[in-house]
């Protein structure tokens, strides 16, 4: 027997086609309009004092530590960079998804590190340069820590 506790609806990144989508070669902070934190309660936005090597990108980061809290992008190009703060605290599974025409394409990774590094890549490649696309990313390991710094998108 199925018991169902409460459901989530996210909103539509794409905003029924109309929203712009982030374009390849800019380097966007976690802030931009077209990065979307669902559910919002989930996500804090810390501001910090110092800037890469020691700090994050503009000086901000957005953090969440629920499990199925997820960020979202629509974006036009080929890859995406995510920016990340690497921890030993860090999420250890988090996931991420690319809508195709086929469905959902996921993987995982960890963001978990055995000392602290800031403006740390992870690269999301082979998304197909000729249209959009909606990337997903989720924390997947209650508890701990997901964070987005940046997000950079590549042809």
């Amino acid at each position: 027997r199925l018991k169902i506790d409460a459901i989530a609806i996210f909103s539509d990144v794409t905003n029924a086609g109309a929203a712009t989508p982030l374009a390849a070669g800019t380097l966007y902070d976690n802030t931009q309009t077209g990065i979307v934190y669902e559910s919002v309660h989930q996500w804090t936005q810390a501001t910090m004092t110092l800037t890469p090597p020691r700090g994050p990108w503009n000086m901000t980061q957005s953090t969440a530590t629920a499990g199925g809290a997820l960020m979202q992008l629509y974006v036009e190009g080929n890859a995406v960079v995510l920016y990340q703060y690497g921890a030993a605290l860090n999420s250890r599974q988090v996931r991420v998804c690319v809508r195709t025409i086929e469905g959902l394409d996921c993987t995982e990774f960890s963001q978990a590190a055995a000392r602290p590094t800031y403006f740390t890549p992870v690269v999301i490649y082979g998304l197909g340069s000729a249209s959009t696309h909606q990337v997903f990313v989720e924390n997947r390991d209650h508890g701990r820590t997901m964070n987005i710094d940046a997000i950079r998108v590549l042809e």
